[in-house]
């Protein structure tokens, strides 16, 4: 009927062909669904794959975090988007680790042996957490400088993009909510006739918090959703994920020309 359609070993029906890199084997059909007797994985195909990224067939096709933005943009984009992001994170950690610091190492001597043992852990959990985040964005950009090529940089992405190129940004959410309390906690023991005061403030404080911590995860998830199902269009230079890519683009485009012709 002249309407080929071609499907993976997985049983995934082919709709971009930039999504096929290690399937050494297409069926194709007449218009028809796939043949099941051919199945050769347990699997559903690329639908199925993006829900199950920690399989071996998962790591094969699909490619999440930062290694997918690598793959969008290519891998001296993702360097400058990298390094911009490291520098705005060390700036923030700088600061809050100097304010905390300074509140660490001068106590206050007044106040009950709750609100004091409160600002102690407040303003050493802020402390300790800031200087994680800066600490782990000076280790990241010190070594993406050493990587001279495309393939460096991919290969970087490929071990520690998708597990630890967010910590920088989670110590310094956690260590911008322990400051929140530190910043409680000393109205406590600065104002400590002022009792009604100080929980209203209490009430404002975590409010803002709880709205800023809703606000991150909803945006996070949203940017990552948006990015982890963008379409690949272009084929970089050195991207670990697409060897070979253009053989089976020629590939699957022979067998479809070859499908036309039989039609």
């Amino acid at each position: 009927q002249g309407n080929c359609m071609l499907w993976t070993r997985g049983g995934a029906r082919v709709t971009e062909i930039a999504l096929i890199r290690d399937d050494d084997q297409l069926y194709s059909s007449d218009d028809g669904p796939f043949p099941q007797q051919l199945r050769e994985t347990v699997t559903a195909g690329i639908e199925q794959v993006a829900a199950n990224r920690r399989s071996p067939l998962a790591e094969q096709h699909f490619m999440w975090g930062w290694p997918r933005i690598g793959q969008l943009v290519g891998g001296d984009k993702v360097r400058r988007k990298l390094a911009e992001g490291w520098q705005t994170s060390q700036a923030l950690a700088s600061l809050l680790l100097l304010v905390n610091f300074w509140a660490f190492a001068s106590p206050t001597e007044t106040g009950t042996p709750a609100a004091l043992q409160a600002y102690f852990w407040f303003t050493g959990l802020a402390m300790t957490f800031s200087m994680g985040s800066l600490v782990l964005t000076v280790l990241l950009s010190m070594h993406l400088n050493l990587l001279p090529r495309d393939e460096d940089i991919f290969w970087m992405l490929k071990e520690y993009g998708t597990w630890l190129f967010g910590w920088p940004t989670v110590l310094l959410v956690l260590a911008l909510a322990c400051t929140c309390g530190v910043f409680v906690v000393c109205a406590v023991l600065a104002y400590p006739a002022l009792q009604p005061d100080v929980w209203i403030f209490l009430a404002m404080v975590s409010t803002c918090c709880a709205a800023g911590a809703g606000l991150f995860i909803t945006m996070s998830r949203k940017c990552w959703s948006r990015i982890n199902t963008t379409s690949i269009t272009k084929i970089w230079p050195g991207d670990p994920w697409m060897q070979h890519s253009e053989r089976k683009v020629r590939y699957v485009q022979q067998i479809v020309a070859d499908s036309s012709r039989e039609s």
